[in-house]
């Protein structure tokens, strides 16, 4: 049997065999091999980075882990199709000897192939199957080797004859056992979507995505653009190595390597935090061992001496490390800035605006968190031996768009030193408004920790009492609105983490005073017997005054400016405070907020009496 067809090749048949190609690659059993390998590895990774929580726990994390892993393939692989169809497209346009005529010939010994620049044969044992299709015949070598002999050459009974020929030649129909076992046992051979320059830009932008879903389902203070920014990490870090160990043309394999470390270590990082593990410093151990070994394995590999591969390996890991520490970075640099403006611009600095207050970054502002801290906790005093019980106060000004809150917050400290002199043995200031950015802590939970631990380990628990003032916005789950004017994705902070904090630093008698909106609400996760709990409303009421034009809420006016600055005991100035509130609040013609108290039964002598005089 032999016959001949002739035909002009066109971009539909190199569309069709492309779209042929790519499903046999990514179906193929090589790449379900290494799919289910890369879905154990991420599985075995995870589970053992919360085996800590319990086994099932941890089976739940990984299995996770290993869907995530799924939707990061299935993201990338319409790209690569996509990619690969362009590139055939623009190849197909700008190649025009893939648009001449070609000549095709058959006989019972093989097949050759005409064009006016190549004259080819193959015999049919080259080929390892073929497959008849709406496009026409395609012949398969290997899994991207194959070749389209479109429908529309054949003239009537040629078809069937070249089919007929396949059989007796004994070439299997693609999809046998047979056909693919063939296929796939022949040399890979890199088609244009599988080469590491086009992989490098595509694992890339997967771990970029990954990156994103991190930082929407759990923001961080580095933000979103510093997260995708650091993606890069990786990829300069095999290039460094490359250059240092004398192989920058193999890098992009490198590269490759540590953009799939990244890309499971995100992974398993989202995992744990869905697992409220927010902080797994395995992960990151895992990350430079791996950067390690690959850099080391890979230097040995090429006959690189120790001491370069030792080299590879200090940069590899300095450039991860510089980029973990941008964050922190950043506060240096912006104030190196500031001081070099006046240089810069020629000019001395403005004296007219020296209480001007810049807004930095919120990667500075988190840089700066532990020096502020250090400086407020400063201020503490100890209690010495046989000396009166003393008191220490802590004043949080949640929400930083309007002074107002400042201002109280500021009060309630003012007028604690005023009531109890040498009693306070120290008061701190944790405040979101812009003001205070650069001279006083963020208003966040970690702070709010770091302070009452600090005022307990100056206390004598059981003797002294801490005084707390909460004020801000609120809501009905017992939460204070919690944001700067630049940043808007701090925790909010609530009566169940202001009790757990409390509790945990040993701090026992206590007074906490909650200037919000259904300020109710918290009485009842901080209500125990060593505890007062005075709130400016009902747990159903909404609070007044923290509009424009008011310096303080109505609750702050009446409670801080009232008999409490006089010096009459909590009782007293409580039962005023909330006299005066009522006469204002019907005088508005508003819905009372009705403030309410709870006393714990430990702590009626402290509410009855008025503090000690000097």
């Amino acid at each position: 049997m032999a016959g001949t067809i002739t035909f002009t090749p066109q971009l539909r048949d190199s569309l069709a065999l492309q779209r042929i190609r790519f499903f046999r690659q990514v179906l193929s059993r090589r790449a379900l091999r290494t799919d289910a390998v890369v879905l154990g590895v991420v599985w075995l990774i995870t589970f053992f980075a919360c085996r800590d929580d319990g086994l099932g726990p941890a089976a739940r994390a990984a299995s996770l882990a290993a869907i995530g892993m799924v939707v990061v393939i299935l993201t990338v692989l319409p790209l690569c199709f996509a990619i690969s169809r362009n590139q055939i497209r623009r190849v197909f346009t700008e190649r025009r000897p893939w648009q001449s005529p070609q000549d095709i010939n058959w006989t019972d010994q093989g097949m050759s192939m005409r064009t006016d620049m190549v004259h080819a044969q193959s015999p049919w044992s080259h080929y390892a199957g073929w497959r008849d299709t709406r496009h026409g015949i395609v012949l398969i070598a290997t899994n991207v080797d194959t070749a389209l002999l479109p429908a529309r050459a054949f003239a009537q009974g040629q078809r069937e004859d070249l089919i007929a020929t396949l059989h007796a030649a004994g070439i299997p129909r693609d999809g046998s056992s047979t056909a693919t076992r063939l296929a796939q046992a022949a040399p890979w051979q890199p088609h244009s979507w599988r080469r590491r320059e086009t992989l490098v830009p595509l694992m890339w932008l997967a771990l970029a995505v990954v990156v994103s879903a991190r930082c929407v389902i759990f923001p961080s203070p580095g933000g979103l653009f510093y997260a995708i920014a650091a993606t890069g990490a990786p990829v300069l870090s095999a290039m460094l190595g490359g250059l240092l160990l004398g192989r920058r043309t193999d890098t992009l394999r490198l590269a490759l390597a540590f953009l799939g470390a990244a890309i499971v270590a995100e992974i398993g990082t989202i995992v744990a935090a869905l697992q409220g593990n927010t902080e797994n410093p395995g992960l990151w151990l895992v990350g430079m061992i791996v950067t390690g070994l690959a850099l080391w394995i890979w230097g040995d590999h090429v006959g690189r001496p120790a001491w370069r591969r030792l080299a590879a390996i200090a940069v590899g890991l300095g450039t991860l490390a510089c980029v973990a520490l941008m964050p922190q970075a950043q506060s240096s640099t912006y104030y190196l800035s500031r001081a070099l403006q006046p240089y810069l611009t020629g000019g001395a600095p403005d004296e007219g605006d020296d209480h001007a207050t810049p807004t930095p970054l919120a990667d500075v502002m988190w840089g700066m968190q532990p020096a502020l801290l250090t400086k407020a906790i400063a201020g503490l005093q100890p209690s010495p031996q046989g000396a009166a019980p003393r008191v220490r106060a802590v004043a949080i000004a949640a929400d930083g768009t309007q002074d107002q809150f400042l201002n109280e917050a500021n009060r309630a400290l003012g007028v604690m030193g005023q009531r109890y002199g040498n009693a306070l043995g120290g008061a701190i200031l944790l405040s979101n408004n812009a003001q205070m950015l650069e001279s006083q802590p963020l208003a966040t939970r970690a702070n709010f920790v770091a302070s009452v631990q600090a005022v307990a380990a100056h206390s004598d628990p059981a003797r002294d009492w801490t005084f707390v003032y909460l004020v801000s916005h609120g809501g009905r789950d017992a939460a204070l609105l919690t944001q700067t004017s630049e940043y808007d994705d701090l925790t909010p902070i609530d009566a169940n983490a202001v009790n757990q904090a409390l509790s945990q630093a040993g701090i026992r008698r206590r007074v906490i005073v909650i200037s919000a909106c259904y300020a109710g609400s918290w009485i009842k996760a901080l209500a125990n017997p060593d505890t007062i709990v005075i709130a400016a409303a009902r747990h159903d009421r909404t609070s007044f005054g923290c509009g424009p034009g008011n310096d303080l809420t109505y609750f702050g006016e009446a409670f801080l400016n009232g008999p409490f600055a006089q010096g009459a005991s909590l009782q007293q100035s409580f039962d005023a405070a909330r006299k005066a509130i009522a006469r204002r609040e019907a005088s508005d013609q508003v819905t009372p907020s009705v403030p309410q108290v709870f006393v714990g039964a430990h702590m009626q002598g402290l509410w009855m009496e008025k503090p000690p005089r000097d």
